[in-house]
């Protein structure tokens, strides 16, 4: 294993010898066999122990011991046997320090972590060898000790694409890594509401440049204190993005959860309205849920609701309704009102899916991938054991350099 753990095992020792009485069984034996002009054959046979027995005592090198042997030798000692046990489980504890500490960490593991999940992103390679889970986890985080994974004292709010919910550690770990290289990036602007309020309305005119607008928007709002970084998705999560509170400040995880360029930008304007509407929440609560377990909830479909407006409002969505096979109309209409066409057509889809099961077939050609608003942003620095404070300083310098 690596120093940290080497040298948190010394300090124990050294504490425990520092603290532990001055006896030493062995001097103290070899003592009473001069009084006693004993040889040391002579007290196996006295004692009734063995070699290997009695030498296990006095070295405290065997975890097993025969009770009564251990009376016979108290007497032996002359001391009190209360004082002999002491100062063999003293002797055992320095012995088998690491041998213990072992056993807390393996224990510690089981109970904390789904290692098959972890397995399952590549983050560990065999489940079994503890030894390696135990330095994957702490060289990724960049702990001092596996005892140092906790939930991360983060508020935040999912924002799901399904309605199923899944196991508390796949959401916790998943918050975790996010939260963690949130704050490793230093954003040293301070929030301000107000002005985040004013920039969202411009939002939506980023969406015409497909290839830089959402990198532009990124980097805008970073000067408003909202820290936005993109991560792959978890299919097993369904998380299609999630609003933290970090520092005192909020910051965005996005995850290219569709392969549709619209839906990127609706799920910015989604985790905007938390950060607008449940700041306060997010900040008071550890883990504050919206939308994996209950997608239709009250705070999901407001902002839900809000990310549609501020792309298009619903007034105008009706406008433009009736012509939407009229492209050269759409595309006129779309930037009269400083949006991307594929916005319009993959609302329209949306709306009429469960009518209409030939519509996304219809309109998916007008709608770009989203990869294609990618190819503006840093390369994908989310290699499963890259250390997240690597991941941090990358994004830091790909994302927000010169600002």
């Amino acid at each position: 294993m690596q120093d940290y753990n080497k040298y948190q095992d010394i300090d124990k020792l050294l504490e425990k010898i520092l603290k532990k009485s001055n006896m030493d069984l062995r001097k103290l034996f070899d003592t009473r066999l001069k009084e006693e002009n004993l040889s040391f054959s002579a007290a196996m046979a006295l004692l009734k122990v063995e070699h290997r027995a009695l030498n296990g005592v006095l070295d405290a090198t065997q975890k097993r011991h025969d009770l009564l042997m251990l009376t016979r030798l108290a007497d032996f000692l002359q001391i009190p046997f209360n004082d002999l046990i002491t100062e063999l489980v003293e002797n055992l504890e320095i012995n088998f320090a690491y041998e213990v500490s072992t056993s807390k960490k393996e224990e510690f593991i089981r109970r904390n972590f789904n290692l098959a999940y972890l397995k399952q992103i590549g983050l560990i390679d065999d489940p079994k060898d503890l030894q390696h889970v135990e330095q994957s986890i702490v060289e990724h985080f960049g702990y001092t000790s596996i005892f140092d994974y906790e939930k991360e004292a983060v508020g935040i709010a999912y924002s799901s694409g399904k309605p199923k919910s899944k196991t508390t550690f796949e959401k916790d770990f998943w918050a975790a890594r996010s939260a963690k290289v949130l704050s490793g990036i230093n954003n040293f602007f301070p929030y301000d509401r107000d002005k985040l309020k004013a920039y969202i309305p411009h939002i939506r005119w980023h969406s015409m440049n497909v290839k830089k607008g959402l990198f532009q928007v990124i980097r805008d709002l970073f000067k408003l204190g909202v820290t936005v970084i993109m991560r792959p998705y978890d299919a097993k999560l369904y998380a299609r993005g999630a609003t933290l509170a970090v520092k005192d400040k909020p910051g965005i995880v996005l995850t290219p959860y569709s392969n549709f360029y619209p839906t990127i930008w609706f799920a910015l304007l989604h985790e905007l309205h938390h950060i607008l509407f449940d700041w306060e929440e997010i900040r008071a609560l550890t883990y504050h849920i919206t939308g994996e377990l209950d997608l239709f909830s009250m705070k999901e479909t407001q902002a839900d609701e809000f990310a549609a407006n501020m792309l298009l409002q619903h007034t105008k969505f009706d406008q433009v309704r009736p012509h939407i096979n009229n492209r050269t109309f759409v595309e006129e209409f779309a930037r009269v009102n400083q949006i991307h066409p594929s916005i319009i057509y993959i609302r329209y889809c949306w709306e009429m899916q469960d009518s209409d099961k030939d519509v996304w077939a219809k309109y998916t050609p007008f709608i770009p991938k989203q990869s294609e608003a990618m190819l503006a942003l840093p390369g994908n620095p989310w290699q499963s054991k890259v250390a997240l404070k690597e991941i941090a300083l990358q994004t830091q310098e790909e994302y927000f350099k010169g600002i």
